[in-house]
């Protein structure tokens, strides 16, 4: 094998210099029985274009080691290179549905535990982030989901729009013993943008909030699986409105919904947040007043604009 010296520069690496161990070319021969005895002896030699540790001459000082041989070069700005979950490449990974498909990976007897512990667990501090959901997958915990928040969302805007309707019904009937009703489809659409808001828009905007005050311990899809699972403490409370229509049932229920539903995102939220605060300066405690304060607004909305 001969030493070939290359003055021009490789197309691919930039570099200049000889490559030992390359083949030299052969003349191709116009019998067919030397083109194919020529085809045999390549197929035997074994290349070595491509194995850098073969490769010698002017471009051994700019080549790359083996093992890192492929991967980017390292420069004076490499630390901003890895950029924190709320940079550029986490907010793209929004757009991407891929990224939400590990949240849909559960099994149907996990989202009855976790329906049953939001309803019988909520006053207890951590059990369910901890014991029911668990902050990240294992073997034993599936970690937080979108599958739960999704499905409560939708069936409690649906349980909204017809005990709301039934509602109304029976105090136009009390007051003008009217025979007829038209039922409000208006109201399925109000549910929906106050449920959805709420659980989504609300819980994302926390995560944005703790995320650029320093408080990056909860993900999102803790903030939103948190959120998403304290409905269900409604939806009794809904069915209890529509079949019992008088205004001390919906005032004592929707109250006792609230409570259980706020109770469940403090006593399991609260911990991650305060372990994050400092004592000169405390930002858990306007982060849990806000919390309070949406969940305030959220049980105005519904009392006053379904329930009236």
């Amino acid at each position: 094998m001969a030493s070939n010296n290359y003055s021009q520069p490789d197309p691919y690496s930039g570099m200049t210099g000889t490559m030992d161990g390359i083949p030299d070319s052969t003349p191709l021969s116009h019998n067919s029985s030397g083109l194919q005895q020529q085809h045999n002896q390549q197929q035997q030699q074994p290349s070595m274009a491509h194995d850098p540790t073969q490769w010698s001459g002017a471009m051994d000082h700019r080549a790359a080691p083996v093992e890192n041989y492929g991967a980017p070069a390292a420069d004076a700005n490499s630390g901003m290179a890895h950029s924190s979950k709320f940079g550029w490449r986490a907010c793209l990974l929004c757009f991407n549905l891929d990224s939400y498909t590990q949240y849909f990976d559960i099994e149907t007897a996990d989202i009855v535990e976790r329906l049953k512990a939001s309803l019988f667990k909520f006053w207890m501090p951590d059990q369910f982030r901890t014991s029911v959901l668990g902050d990240c997958k294992t073997d034993e915990l599936k970690g937080p989901d979108l599958y739960g928040p999704v499905w409560i969302s939708l069936t409690l805007v649906f349980l909204i729009a017809v005990t709301s309707n039934i509602h109304g019904y029976w105090s136009q009937k009390r007051k003008d013993n009217v025979e007829e009703f038209e039922v409000d489809i208006h109201r399925l659409l109000n549910a929906s943008g106050v449920v959805l808001v709420f659980v989504f828009c609300t819980s994302t905007a926390f995560w944005l909030g703790t995320n650029c005050i320093g408080m990056p311990a909860i993900s999102w899809a803790m903030w939103v699986c948190v959120y998403g699972y304290s409905q269900v403490a409604y939806m009794p409370a809904t069915i209890l409105i529509g079949v019992l229509p008088f205004e001390l049932i919906s005032w004592c229920s929707l109250l006792a919904a609230s409570a259980a539903s706020v109770l469940l995102i403090l006593r399991n939220l609260s911990t991650p947040l305060m372990a994050q605060d400092s004592a000169d300066n405390s930002k858990a405690a306007p982060v849990i007043l806000a919390i309070l304060g949406f969940h305030t607004i959220y049980f105005i909305a519904l009392k006053f604009w379904f329930f009236p």
